[in-house]
């Protein structure tokens, strides 16, 4: 049942796509099920961020209810410091609960790969021997993804709180830098991590090389990753809750299209000069003929 298609008699070579993109079609088409299903893991493994997340919305929406018509400007203070309050014990919870995610990753990783490679595919057997393998890096990811985006909220907590515009601008600044700057070489990092067995920093390195080689086509493959994510900054519950929900369903499909992205920016950065074998593994290569 959860045998890869590239294990059937009828499936040769020859019938590999020739690009990464007819690729992420072709997985698609034939792995519809298992991307449902890394999705429901995805889902699973993220279920404490979703949990305190809509804490937190119920939290503000009761603040908010409790409020008079005219408020005046020391109660609206106190409800504002009280949801700020509460969004820094959510984001230092979710510490943990973004090492737990990641270790889930890890094991979707390893399918993702296998997939990409048009290799053979044991779902539950892949999955959690990429639990094992990928465990430690990717839980290292995790905790410091954690770390940085309590900081990156902390900071721009405390600059909505201070007097002056600008530093509710400057508040910013963390988060923005997260996103654009550590995010891309994390993901190229986490791809790294699921294709060779390198030390911990000597992925980060490739995760930088991979994101600076090509910075604006990456920050172009970042953006169409992140639009399943737009409604969750839209100011009302339920396109809080589901969008959250289908964002996170479709993260194995947005992993997918980063893992077959990350593989071109690794053959040309590592695989052409250091492993050779791996220059468009899982497509068709017209020179073997």
């Amino acid at each position: 049942m959860f045998r890869s298609h590239v294990s059937h008699d009828d499936y040769t070579e020859d019938m590999l796509p020739s690009t990464r993109k007819a690729l992420f079609s072709d997985i698609l088409k034939l792995n519809f099920g298992r991307i449902l299903l890394m999705g429901v893991l995805v889902l699973l493994f993220s279920l404490p961020i979703h949990l305190l997340a809509i804490a937190e919305d119920l939290y503000q929406a009761n603040l908010m209810a409790g409020l008079p018509d005219k408020p005046s400007a020391e109660e609206a203070k106190m409800v504002v410091t009280n949801i700020m309050n509460f969004n820094l014990i959510r984001n230092a919870l979710n510490i943990p609960f973004l090492a737990l995610l990641a270790l889930g990753l890890g094991g979707i990783g390893r399918i993702l790969r296998q997939l990409s490679w048009s290799e053979p595919l044991d779902f539950w057997h892949d999955f959690f021997k990429g639990l094992k393998q990928n465990a430690g890096q990717f839980v290292i990811i995790g905790l410091i993804a954690g770390v940085l985006n309590f900081i990156a909220n902390y900071i721009s907590n405390t600059a909505a709180m201070a007097t002056g515009e600008i530093y509710q601008y400057l508040g910013i600044i963390p988060a923005v830098v997260f996103v654009l700057l550590l995010a891309p070489i994390a993901g190229f990092s986490m791809v790294s991590i699921t294709t060779y067995s390198n030390k911990f920093w000597t992925n980060i390195k490739i995760g930088r090389v991979c994101y600076f080689g090509a910075f604006f086509k990456t920050l172009l493959a970042l953006a169409i990753c992140l639009i399943p994510f737009i409604p969750q900054v839209i100011p009302n519950f339920w396109s809080h809750l589901i969008g959250r929900i289908l964002s996170t369903l479709l993260v194995p499909i947005i992993y997918l299209g980063w893992t077959l992205y990350s593989m071109n920016r690794l053959d040309a950065v590592v695989n052409t000069t250091s492993h050779p074998e791996l220059v468009r593994k899982g497509l068709y290569n017209q020179s073997n003929k």
